[in-house]
């Protein structure tokens, strides 16, 4: 699994909760939290937490070095990565930086085909989102851009 970090901070006080964990622990945190009754701000990260774009990410990283007739790196290397910035992920995958910008472009270009029908929504996202909402300011937070993001968000949710 992807790692990722549900992050809630009330007041000093910082929760985190890791992608080892069952999905509906974030459900259930935001349940106990809903009682306190107090105005807040909760942020979702968008991959991980609230959908599972891994297979689209994947093969579109596959098609990047593919399109530059490279080795494509082995997908747990790839998976470590995801939540960095594109740019940052191909120089960290060995792609020169003079040239990351064209698998950027290749990954985007593959990404924007495949993305809406090979991404999911997680268990409990949709209930998580819905339950926050009812006491608290959300918020979703991505290194996607915001057109990708309003695009599955809209589809998935």
């Amino acid at each position: 699994l992807m790692k990722f970090y549900f992050h809630i901070q009330i007041k000093k006080l910082n929760l985190g909760v890791t992608s080892k964990k069952n999905q509906k622990l974030c459900y259930n945190l935001i349940q106990k939290i809903h009682t306190t009754r107090k105005k807040m701000i909760i942020l979702f990260d968008l991959d991980g937490t609230l959908i599972d774009s891994t297979e689209a990410i994947l093969e579109s990283f596959e098609v990047a070095f593919k399109t530059f007739n490279q080795p494509v790196p082995d997908t747990a290397i790839i998976k470590k990565l995801i939540g960095l910035p594109l740019d940052i992920m191909f120089e960290r995958l060995g792609v020169k930086k003079e040239q990351k910008w064209e698998y950027v472009e290749a990954y985007k270009k593959h990404y924007r085909v495949i993305s809406k029908e090979k991404t999911t929504l997680l268990p409990y996202a949709k209930e998580a989102i819905i339950k926050a909402s009812k006491f608290a300011t959300i918020g979703i937070v991505t290194t996607k851009t915001s057109k990708y993001s309003k695009e599955l968000w809209n589809i998935l949710g």
